[in-house]
């Protein structure tokens, strides 16, 4: 199984620790699955009796001797295969999956792609997308707008689902319902903690680094003002890449220091730190999220928050309507530059009913597993 594991990210972890239990249980226990993982950390995820079916591997001899011992291989979710961004960045990647791809072919391998996403929006991208697509045994889509894609060229070899990370046990209880209450005093709405993923987009998709520091500046004024305006309201930044180093430590750095020292007593930090449950945990005590990175919103639809989402990539839009989510909690970027996140934010203290996911979790958790299933059964 290979994906981005073990990396410090926890949306990518989430879904490989989810995604190898329950193919653990479907699958005989004759079966040993070999999970591709960048970091030994993931491991402790795993109980002893899983472990005994399962082999983590991370050394290039590790990875190709995997790969030949294996019969089938398992691409897991994430938006791996689209052309969102520069486009010479996006197309070493798409080329990178078609080598792949084709390697599975040759060595005579089934291959499929669980509860992905795929996008193309050029001539070129779609012609990669289409030329992976006819290498893969078969495939599942974590939104519909993927899935309305990949029908269209791969219509017997594609079913629908949703993200795996779902599927996870967070330990937090089925009907956790933090309270949101917001009361009024002089006037103003005051509360109590709301969370805000971040990511350097333009960095990391389109290259363009100076661009980042337009968020920055934007992102630091609209925090500013609420905390001089709503006095008990704190911002927890929340470090979904927990790389000491990493992207978003950086953004965040940055931002903070762009906010006046005298408020840094209410801003804080939760990153992660290669412990999902504990990540999740410090998240299920926020109140509301402001949500840029995909997995911030399929937290916080579990965690049932209020949120506003960022669309900085289409699969967040497509998240969003999955989710059933209004249109009116989605910014764009622009808006974002245009100082629209601190109304945004206003308007979610008033009436925060209007920022909550209405799709039933059990049925995003059903179509995820049918999505898995289905896909690994396909013929």
């Amino acid at each position: 199984m290979w994906g981005c594991h073990g990396a410090r990210n926890v949306g990518d972890d989430a879904i490989c620790i989810s995604l190898t239990k329950t193919l653990e249980k479907i699958f005989d226990y004759e079966t040993t699955i070999y999970v591709y993982t960048k970091e030994s950390y993931i491991e402790k995820s795993f109980n002893e009796v899983e472990r005994s079916r399962i082999r983590f591997v991370s050394s290039i001899t590790q990875t190709l001797c995997a790969f030949l011992r294996s019969k089938t291989v398992i691409i897991d979710g994430g938006d791996h295969i689209h052309d969102y961004g520069a486009i010479l960045k996006r197309l070493k990647v798409l080329a990178a999956f078609f080598l792949f791809a084709l390697a599975t072919r040759l060595t005579l391998k089934k291959l499929f792609v669980i509860n992905g996403g795929f996008r193309a929006t050029t001539a070129i991208g779609l012609l990669l997308l289409r030329m992976i697509l006819s290498l893969v045994s078969c495939v599942s889509t974590r939104d519909k707008d993927a899935f309305k894609l990949v029908s269209k060229y791969v219509p017997e070899r594609s079913r629908i689902g949703f993200d795996t990370s779902v599927l996870m046990n967070y330990d937090l209880g089925e009907n956790n319902t933090t309270s949101f209450s917001w009361s009024s005093l002089n006037g103003k709405a005051v509360g109590k903690n709301i969370g805000i993923s971040v990511s350097p987009v333009f960095s990391n998709f389109f290259s363009t680094p100076e661009k980042d520091e337009l968020l920055v500046r934007a992102i630091s004024k609209d925090i500013q003002e609420l905390l001089i305006n709503l006095k008990n309201v704190n911002f927890y930044f929340l470090a979904f890449n927990g790389k000491p180093r990493g992207e978003d430590l950086d953004l965040i750095k940055r931002i903070t220091l762009a906010i006046d020292s005298t408020l840094h007593d209410r801003v804080k930090l939760i990153a992660y730190g290669g412990n999902i449950s504990a990540f999740i945990s410090k998240l299920s005590s926020l109140d509301a999220m402001v949500c840029w990175k995909y997995h911030s919103i399929i937290f916080s639809y579990l965690l049932r928050k209020p949120m506003i989402i960022i669309n900085y990539h289409p699969k967040n839009a497509a998240l969003a309507n999955e989710i059933s989510l209004s249109d009116r909690a989605v910014l764009s970027l622009e808006d974002i530059l245009n100082g629209k996140l601190r109304y945004m934010l206003l308007e979610l203290l008033k009436d925060s009913q209007k920022f909550k996911a209405r799709l039933p979790i059990d049925e995003a958790k059903q179509r995820a597993l049918s999505g898995i299933v289905k896909c690994i059964s396909c013929e």
